[in-house]
Protein backbone atom coordinates (compact mmCIF):
# COMPACT_ATOMS: atom_id res chain seq x y z
CA UNK A 1 0.00 0.00 0.00
CA UNK A 2 2.43 2.13 0.71
CA UNK A 3 4.01 1.89 -2.69
CA UNK A 4 0.86 3.13 -4.48
CA UNK A 5 0.81 5.92 -1.87
CA UNK A 6 4.33 7.30 -3.03
CA UNK A 7 2.95 6.85 -6.22
CA UNK A 8 0.11 8.95 -5.75
CA UNK A 9 2.00 11.59 -3.51
CA UNK A 10 4.28 12.15 -6.16
CA UNK A 11 1.66 12.65 -9.58
CA UNK A 12 0.28 15.36 -6.96
CA UNK A 13 3.13 16.93 -6.52
CA UNK A 14 3.27 17.18 -9.83
CA UNK A 15 -0.46 18.00 -10.67
CA UNK A 16 -2.87 18.21 -8.39
CA UNK A 17 -5.60 17.02 -10.77
CA UNK A 18 -3.69 14.41 -12.04
CA UNK A 19 -4.24 15.80 -15.74
CA UNK A 20 -8.28 15.76 -15.13
CA UNK A 21 -11.11 16.80 -12.66
CA UNK A 22 -12.77 13.87 -13.13
CA UNK A 23 -9.57 11.46 -12.60
CA UNK A 24 -8.82 13.80 -9.12
CA UNK A 25 -12.79 13.62 -8.40
CA UNK A 26 -12.97 9.44 -7.90
CA UNK A 27 -8.99 9.05 -7.04
CA UNK A 28 -9.74 11.46 -4.14
CA UNK A 29 -12.99 10.19 -3.13
CA UNK A 30 -11.48 6.89 -2.80
CA UNK A 31 -8.82 7.66 -1.24
CA UNK A 32 -11.04 9.45 1.09
CA UNK A 33 -13.59 6.24 1.64
CA UNK A 34 -10.89 4.32 2.18
CA UNK A 35 -9.39 6.61 4.88
CA UNK A 36 -5.92 7.56 3.13
CA UNK A 37 -6.80 10.97 2.14
CA UNK A 38 -5.11 12.58 4.92
CA UNK A 39 -1.81 10.76 3.85
CA UNK A 40 -1.95 13.46 0.99
CA UNK A 41 -1.03 17.12 0.74
CA UNK A 42 -4.34 18.33 1.93
CA UNK A 43 -4.29 22.59 1.33
CA UNK A 44 -2.99 21.35 -2.28
CA UNK A 45 -6.17 19.09 -3.42
CA UNK A 46 -8.63 21.45 -1.78
CA UNK A 47 -6.82 24.05 -3.45
CA UNK A 48 -7.21 22.75 -6.62
CA UNK A 49 -10.82 20.96 -6.56
CA UNK A 50 -12.22 24.71 -5.57
CA UNK A 51 -10.79 26.16 -8.57
CA UNK A 52 -13.00 23.93 -10.23
CA UNK A 53 -16.24 24.93 -8.65
CA UNK A 54 -18.02 27.52 -11.11
CA UNK A 55 -19.03 30.42 -10.59
CA UNK A 56 -21.93 32.83 -11.14
CA UNK A 57 -19.92 34.32 -14.10
CA UNK A 58 -18.84 30.62 -15.19
CA UNK A 59 -22.65 29.77 -14.95
CA UNK A 60 -24.29 27.41 -13.14
CA UNK A 61 -22.69 28.42 -9.71
CA UNK A 62 -21.33 25.88 -7.17
CA UNK A 63 -21.28 23.22 -9.68
CA UNK A 64 -18.16 21.34 -10.08
CA UNK A 65 -16.15 20.95 -13.18
CA UNK A 66 -15.43 23.87 -15.87
CA UNK A 67 -15.48 23.96 -19.33
CA UNK A 68 -17.51 22.67 -22.06
CA UNK A 69 -18.76 19.69 -19.59
CA UNK A 70 -19.36 20.95 -17.03
CA UNK A 71 -20.86 21.08 -14.24
CA UNK A 72 -21.02 17.56 -13.99
CA UNK A 73 -23.44 16.28 -11.51
CA UNK A 74 -21.61 13.34 -10.12
CA UNK A 75 -18.07 14.99 -10.42
CA UNK A 76 -19.82 17.41 -7.68
CA UNK A 77 -20.99 14.90 -5.39
CA UNK A 78 -17.53 13.40 -5.59
CA UNK A 79 -16.00 16.51 -4.93
CA UNK A 80 -18.51 17.70 -2.27
CA UNK A 81 -17.39 14.15 -0.44
CA UNK A 82 -13.64 14.54 -0.67
CA UNK A 83 -14.03 18.29 0.48
CA UNK A 84 -15.91 17.33 3.56
CA UNK A 85 -13.52 14.50 4.29
CA UNK A 86 -10.62 16.76 3.99
CA UNK A 87 -12.42 19.45 6.41
CA UNK A 88 -9.83 18.12 9.59
CA UNK A 89 -7.03 18.54 7.56
CA UNK A 90 -7.03 22.13 6.84
CA UNK A 91 -7.61 25.51 8.66
CA UNK A 92 -7.83 28.83 8.41
CA UNK A 93 -8.78 30.74 5.22
CA UNK A 94 -8.96 27.21 3.69
CA UNK A 95 -11.40 25.90 5.77
CA UNK A 96 -13.05 28.56 5.01
CA UNK A 97 -12.96 28.62 1.59
CA UNK A 98 -13.95 24.65 1.82
CA UNK A 99 -16.89 25.51 3.80
CA UNK A 100 -18.29 28.10 1.07
CA UNK A 101 -17.97 26.00 -1.62
CA UNK A 102 -19.67 22.63 0.26
CA UNK A 103 -22.13 25.23 0.77
CA UNK A 104 -22.58 26.04 -2.85
CA UNK A 105 -22.26 23.13 -3.99
CA UNK A 106 -25.30 21.61 -2.09
CA UNK A 107 -27.27 24.98 -3.36
CA UNK A 108 -26.19 24.10 -6.75
CA UNK A 109 -27.55 20.19 -6.06
CA UNK A 110 -31.00 21.40 -4.75
CA UNK A 111 -31.77 23.10 -7.59
CA UNK A 112 -32.21 19.13 -9.00
CA UNK A 113 -34.76 17.97 -7.31
CA UNK A 114 -37.52 16.67 -9.23
CA UNK A 115 -41.25 16.76 -8.00
CA UNK A 116 -40.64 12.63 -7.24
CA UNK A 117 -38.03 13.87 -4.48
CA UNK A 118 -35.42 12.29 -6.57
CA UNK A 119 -32.11 14.72 -7.67
CA UNK A 120 -30.91 14.58 -11.40
CA UNK A 121 -30.50 16.88 -14.69
CA UNK A 122 -33.54 16.35 -16.40
CA UNK A 123 -33.23 15.99 -20.02
CA UNK A 124 -29.64 15.18 -19.92
CA UNK A 125 -27.13 11.93 -20.14
CA UNK A 126 -27.57 11.43 -16.09
CA UNK A 127 -29.34 8.00 -14.84
CA UNK A 128 -32.19 9.60 -11.98
CA UNK A 129 -31.13 6.47 -9.66
CA UNK A 130 -27.92 7.20 -9.74
CA UNK A 131 -27.81 10.88 -9.00
CA UNK A 132 -30.08 10.47 -6.70
CA UNK A 133 -27.86 7.41 -4.51
CA UNK A 134 -25.33 10.16 -5.46
CA UNK A 135 -26.60 12.66 -2.84
CA UNK A 136 -27.90 10.26 -0.39
CA UNK A 137 -24.21 9.15 -0.18
CA UNK A 138 -23.29 12.83 0.31
CA UNK A 139 -25.74 13.48 3.01
CA UNK A 140 -24.75 10.46 4.58
CA UNK A 141 -21.29 11.52 4.60
CA UNK A 142 -22.26 15.20 5.49
CA UNK A 143 -24.26 13.55 8.29
CA UNK A 144 -27.31 15.71 7.02
CA UNK A 145 -30.44 13.90 7.68
CA UNK A 146 -31.88 13.16 4.38
CA UNK A 147 -35.28 14.63 5.02
CA UNK A 148 -34.70 17.27 7.32
CA UNK A 149 -31.94 20.16 8.21
CA UNK A 150 -32.64 22.98 11.20
CA UNK A 151 -36.54 21.97 10.56
CA UNK A 152 -36.14 22.62 6.62
CA UNK A 153 -36.54 19.80 4.13
CA UNK A 154 -33.61 19.35 2.59
CA UNK A 155 -34.47 16.63 -0.16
Amino acid sequence: MSDLLDVIKSEQAKDPLFGSVYTAASAYGYLAEANLIDELDADAVVTALIEEQRSAADGNEGGFVKGQYGPDFMSTTSILRTLNALKSEVSGSTLAELNSALDKGLSWLKTYKQTDGSIYPSGGWDDPLVDTVEVMWLMDDLNIDLMMKNGAQVV
